[in-house]
């Protein structure tokens, strides 16, 4: 029976909700769990116009909007790609991983996984006590007074 290549894709993030403007290092990480060699493997990550790639390392090539890999990998062997993302806008927060590679026969293996991260909701600015708050408790020391004074 012919020794079969395997793969299996896995991402990290380093934030598990990012706010819009927060970056997070995203590591996709290819692991030969098969018995045969995975040769010509094409990795391939394509962003959203809602989320930029601004470094990737571990990767044959990236843009704002695409990281690549090339490679090959033996069994038990696995390659990591660290990249930086940011942010842009909450909206289309999903992209796919496509990876497909072949075996010493020449068949190839096409992989692909959906990442979709989700988002914080931007914070809402606090509203700072205004004039109101020093009536209120101006009002409250005046009845607390009176009714101390009630009192004695």
């Amino acid at each position: 029976m012919p020794k079969l290549p395997e793969l299996k894709i896995s991402h990290t993030s380093t934030k598990v909700k990012p706010e819009v403007g927060a970056e997070a290092i995203v590591t996709a990480t290819i692991a030969n769990v098969g018995e045969g060699v995975a040769k010509d493997i094409h990795f391939t990550e394509s962003l959203p116009s809602s989320i930029a790639c601004s470094y990737a390392s571990g990767a044959s090539s990236f843009s704002p909007s695409l990281v690549m890999w090339s490679g090959e990998l033996k069994p038990g062997e696995m390659h990591s790609i660290k990249h930086t993302i940011k942010i842009l806008e909450v909206r289309d927060l999903s992209f796919t991983t496509d990876v497909t590679c072949k075996d010493d026969y020449g068949k190839k293996y096409e992989y692909s996984t959906i990442i979709t991260i989700e988002t914080l909701p931007t914070p809402t600015p606090t509203p700072t006590p205004g004039f109101e708050v020093v009536f209120a408790i101006a009002g409250l020391s005046v009845i607390a007074y009176l009714v101390r004074r009630k009192n004695l």
